[in-house]
C-alpha cells in the first residue's frame, strides 16, 4: 500500500523506502524560495526527485507553474503517476526515468532544485536508508549533473542544491560547477536544521558568455 504526504494542496504518494529527506528538510525549499526570489517559476526541475516531494510541494505552493522530475530509480514512476492522476496534474508534470541530466529532453529550465546523495560512502547512522539514496561515489552523480545542466537552463536559470556539511563542503563542488560553465552565486546554511543533518545550499547560475553561440 502506498503512503501519502500532504505537500501543501497536493497529495504526494510514496513507498517507505523512497524518502531521503524530501519530506523533512526538503520542505525548507518552500519558504526559502518564496522569500528569496519572490516569484513563481514557469518551469522547475527536481533532479534526483524520488517521488517528487520538493517539486510537488513547490507546485502546490504556487511557486512553480510546471515541474519536471527525473530519477534513475524506476519504481518511483508508479507513485509519481498516482500523484499526477489523483491530483489532476496532467499536463503540468513530466517525469523521466533516466540516469543523469544528459538525456533529459527538456530545456529552458528556470529553477533546478535537488536533495541529491550527500555522502561519498556508507554512514552507520544512515543504516535505515538504502545506500542508493545517500551515496554518490566519487561525486559522479554531481559531476555528471554540473557537466550537463547548463545546456538545459534558461538564460537566467537558477540551480539551488541542498547539500549536507556532514558529507561535503562547497570546495568539493567548485571545480565541477566552474567546468560546467556555471558560477557559484551564493552558499548559505539552512536556517532551521532538522535532526542531525547540517544542510546548506549552493546557488549557481550560468557564467556570462559560457553558452554563447560561438562557445
Amino acid at each position: 500500500m502506498m503512503n501519502k504526504f500532504k505537500a501543501n494542496s497536493i497529495d504526494v504518494f510514496y513507498q517507505p523506502n523512497h524518502n531521503g529527506g524530501g519530506m523533512d528538510f526538503g520542505q525548507d525549499y518552500i519558504q526559502l524560495i518564496s522569500n528569496r526570489y519572490e516569484k513563481s517559476f514557469d518551469k522547475v526541475y527536481e533532479f534526483c526527485s524520488g517521488p517528487g516531494f520538493i517539486g510537488f510541494s513547490l507546485l502546490g505552493a504556487g511557486l512553480a507553474k510546471n515541474i519536471v522530475l527525473s530519477d534513475i530509480y524506476e519504481p518511483v514512476a508508479e507513485v509519481i503517476n498516482k500523484t499526477i492522476e489523483v491530483n489532476g496534474l496532467e499536463g503540468r508534470v513530466n517525469f523521466y526515468n533516466i540516469s543523469g541530466v544528459n538525456p533529459l529532453p527538456v530545456t529552458n529550465i528556470d529553477l533546478v532544485v535537488s536533495n541529491p546523495p550527500h555522502f561519498l560512502s556508507t554512514q552507520d547512522w544512515l543504516g535505515h536508508i538504502e545506500n542508493r539514496i545517500y551515496i554518490d561515489e566519487n561525486w559522479e552523480i554531481h559531476r555528471e549533473f554540473y557537466s550537463n545542466i547548463g545546456e538545459k537552463l534558461s538564460d537566467d536559470g537558477v540551480v539551488l542544491f541542498q547539500e549536507n556539511a556532514l558529507g561535503s563542503s562547497v570546495n568539493d563542488f567548485e571545480e565541477m560547477i566552474s567546468d560546467g560553465g556555471l558560477e557559484i552565486t551564493d552558499v548559505f546554511p539552512m536556517k532551521n536544521t532538522v535532526g542531525n543533518d547540517q544542510i546548506y545550499y549552493i546557488e549557481s547560475k550560468k557564467s556570462i558568455g559560457a553558452f554563447s553561440v560561438d562557445s
